[in-house]
């Protein structure tokens, strides 16, 4: 008898031949199963690490703002950072009948998006026709042609993924940060493993050279740059060739100007930046940082053009004020590390000259 080709198993009750059984169904269910204990895991893991994280302030506290007649916040970069004492501002500012107190938000690279996170963060605890925020607007916080990481926090992320024009990849940076901690304190963390990393390692430097696994260094680094205690963003010294390190930062300067694209996505953040303060009765002022001759000659002659345009139309729109114009004095090449960054011999002369000209334009 010739066997049949069909089996037992795959003949039911009543003889018909039945497919074969799969089992892509189960197997799927599996994968999506184990995708979402990743995910949940990685969330939770994220969530936990951020939890552990204590990240500055962003914004004023109610309880300084409530301390004083007048506050006084300030939005900027690390060149924003190195060229203004911020408790000598307000010292300045202040009057016998009026007090004053100031406090800085910045950070390493920041730029417009940073600058409308946080106006939407300190708009509500600040006072109508009170306070002021004082807004850094050099080329280089406008350049859509760098795009550096994004920091922003998850209750403002939503709007700030919204403005007009911002790239599919920052948007995704900003919204999947407001999902997970580590994502968006990654730079942050990174550098606090780095620096506890540091003196054990440099304690092993000789054991791991002696079983073989590092090899001594063959290039020594022509400089190193000193940050100042608790400014990681403000240069305190430069150790080793400083012609080198001025090279170095002029060819980097350079680079980066040259392709700067002015007038698209990062304008319109600080535009949204502005009109939200302003829709508060909260005075603004955007202060064009100087910075060296050589630097400023680095800027394309019609970008230079667009921002001047672009600001002053805010300005005009918003009730805002524009501040660009300083003393030569304060753009003078020896008062700079590196062009745009300040030495702190001249962070005095362009606070005094700052708080100047912000007294003649709040009414205060």
């Amino acid at each position: 008898m010739t066997p049949s080709s069909t089996s037992s198993s795959e003949i039911s009750a009543g003889g018909a031949p039945q497919p074969p059984r799969t089992f892509a169904g189960g197997f799927l269910s599996r994968v999506v199963l184990f995708f979402a204990i990743v995910l949940v895991i990685s969330l939770g893991v994220s969530r936990g690490a951020g939890l552990a994280y204590r990240p500055r302030p962003l914004a004023p506290s109610r309880d300084l703002i409530a301390s004083c007649d007048h506050f006084v916040a300030l939005f900027g970069n690390s060149q924003f950072e190195a060229a203004i004492d911020s408790q000598g501002l307000a010292a300045t500012l202040e009057k016998p009948t009026a007090s004053v107190r100031a406090q800085m938000f910045t950070g390493g690279g920041w730029h417009a998006l940073h600058y409308y996170m946080l106006a939407l963060l300190a708009r509500d605890g600040l006072r109508r026709n009170r306070d002021a925020v004082v807004i850094e607007v050099s080329p280089t916080s406008l350049n859509d042609a760098d795009q550096r990481p994004v920091n922003v926090r998850p209750e403002v992320a939503r709007q700030v993924a919204g403005v007009p024009g911002i790239p599919v990849e920052m948007q995704l940076d900003v919204l999947f940060g407001a999902l997970s901690p580590l994502y968006r304190y990654r730079l942050s963390l990174r550098a606090a493993v780095g620096t506890a990393l540091v003196a054990p390692l440099n304690r092993s430097t000789s054991v791991l050279e002696a079983l073989g696994l590092v090899g001594v260094p063959q290039l020594v680094p022509q400089f190193s740059v000193v940050t100042a205690p608790g400014r990681n963003f403000v240069i305190q010294d430069v150790l080793g060739d400083r012609s080198a390190f001025r090279r170095v930062a002029r060819e980097k300067a350079a680079e980066s100007l040259g392709r700067m694209r002015i007038g698209g996505f990062k304008m319109a953040a600080l535009e949204l930046a502005v009109r939200a303060l302003r829709e508060r009765e909260i005075a603004v002022v955007l202060v064009v940082t100087p910075t060296a001759g050589w630097f400023e000659d680095l800027v394309p002659k019609g970008s230079s053009v667009v921002i001047r345009n672009r600001l002053g139309q805010l300005a005009k729109s918003t009730g805002a004020t524009l501040l660009f114009r300083w003393p030569d004095a304060l753009h003078d090449d020896s008062r700079f590390w590196d062009g745009h960054h300040m030495l702190a011999t001249a962070t005095q002369g362009f606070t005094d000259e700052l708080a100047r000209q912000l007294r003649q334009v709040l009414s205060w």
